[in-house]
């Protein structure tokens, strides 16, 4: 079992920080959101369905595209001044959606305001991520990330509650300047709270085997390896990367994982068509999901801090036996779903999604790429994410819906299986950052 530590006053700092900037981002973006209802209902505005289509494929275009080429943003800037520029770049694009000019709303300026508000929300996980593992490094990370995944629960919740009640009292113009007043503090409270970290945390474990005493338990710790080491060029980082067979199996995890996670989308279609159940029992019932999400990867991460090597490996197992399970009961009947199975699934399966990658990448990448390789993550299961739903109608149709949570049964399974592989293999030969073994090559080649 690892050592407990303790965090200090500037580690709440920065967890709360990071925490309200989040949670600002997905917060406005539902105003955003609830505010195209608004729209067309406004009579000055014309905007149709066909229109609504646009402002949300383009977004989703736009985050991917983000997610492929945003890295290049996180690598020059790092990610304190990464994380300004796209709160920068989101209060700036829902102000151009919502500032007419010669009074009249311009439809392509609004597609474009959006595009940019989703192009900064991919980028702020990397680089959230990034920041945390200079902050909690070796100081409770997995339970640090646990805490700050459940602020786009809790950001969506919220923003449901509050935007949708003030869309009946005020227009969608003031709607959206409302959400835009989040970012807006998040900018200054990044800048001012986040940006001197890396100058006060001096703790690491090389100081605290030579000074006479332990450091400052409010100090968080920056990495010393990015300190010692000179940057490695971007070319040679990305061949060793695709060599290393651990990097692909976390990706191929995250991809099944992000299979099963996604079903959030069709379950309002599922519980009303398959189960048969009302709009209000339908959404009652797929709020577990959300729920379970954010509790389950708050007490993982804390699970994840204070077990190594073996045990991680055993707990993670049980968890993904736990979401298997709460397949399994969808599959066995799936005309009377329960909230139990429900919250089976997202307890055995979010702590995977939201920890293994984030914990490996950050002690692997080190400061400098892991916001790259968190860019990148969520990309494959995106495109995966599209195949299935593209193909679900048709499992359906042949085999109702009991078939759908078994190919997702499938998918998970070799989701386990990889996530398991890779916990083994950690367990005996701990992976540490990729330039310690290539100062250990450089070292071999001189002698």
């Amino acid at each position: 079992m690892a050592p407990e530590k303790k965090w200090g006053v500037a580690h709440y700092r920065v967890l709360g920080t990071l925490y309200f900037a989040y949670f600002s981002s997905i917060f406005s973006r539902t105003a955003v959101q609830i505010s195209l209802a608004a729209m067309a209902a406004d009579p000055t505005v014309n905007f149709t369905p066909a229109m609504t289509a646009t402002v949300l494929s383009s977004g989703a275009g736009m985050q991917t595209a983000s997610k492929l080429l945003g890295v290049s943003v996180i690598s020059k800037l790092g990610p304190h001044l990464a994380y300004v520029f796209s709160m920068c770049l989101m209060f700036s694009s829902i102000t151009l959606m919502t500032t007419p000019i010669f009074g009249t709303f311009n439809f392509p300026r609004f597609v474009a305001g959006w595009m940019g508000n989703m192009w900064a929300a991919a980028t702020m996980w990397p680089c959230l991520t990034s920041i945390s593992g200079e902050a909690f490094k070796d100081n409770g990370f997995s339970s640090a990330v646990g805490i700050l995944s459940t602020s786009s629960r809790i950001g969506a919740i919220l923003g449901n509650l509050v935007w949708g009640p003030l869309s009946a009292k005020l227009n969608w113009v003031n709607l959206i300047r409302a959400g835009s007043l989040f970012p807006l503090v998040s900018i200054f409270a990044l800048k001012y709270l986040i940006m001197p970290l890396p100058a006060a945390a001096s703790s690491s474990s090389d100081q605290m085997a030579t000074s006479s005493g332990p450091p400052a338990a409010d100090q968080p710790a920056t990495s010393d390896a990015a300190a010692a080491e000179p940057k490695v060029p971007f070319g040679t980082a990305m061949k060793i990367f695709a060599k290393n067979p651990r990097l692909w199996m976390v990706y191929f995890t995250q991809t099944m994982m992000t299979l099963l996670l996604e079903t959030q989308a069709l379950l309002p279609v599922y519980l009303r068509q398959g189960a048969g159940m009302s709009a209000a029992a339908a959404g009652a019932m797929a709020a577990v999901y959300p729920f379970g999400a954010a509790g389950a990867t708050v007490l993982g991460g804390a699970i994840f801090d204070r077990f190594t090597g073996m045990k991680r490996a055993a707990v993670f197992g049980i968890e993904h036996v736990v979401a298997l399970g709460g397949l399994g009961m969808l599959a066995a009947a799936p005309a009377a779903p329960t909230s139990f199975a429900l919250l089976l699934i997202m307890a055995g399966s979010a702590p995977t999604f939201y920890l293994i990658s984030a914990e490996y990448i950050n002690r692997y990448a080190g400061p400098d790429y892991s916001g790259t390789l968190m860019s990148w993550l969520d990309v494959p299961g995106q495109f995966a994410n599209i195949i299935f739903m593209g193909a679900y109608p048709g499992l359906v149709q042949r085999g109702g819906w009991s078939l759908v949570f078994r190919t997702l049964q499938g998918t998970t399974l070799c989701g386990s299986a990889a996530c398991l592989a890779y916990l083994v293999w950690d367990a005996y030969d701990p992976t540490t950052i990729f330039t310690k073994k290539l100062g250990a090559r450089a070292k071999k080649a001189s002698d």
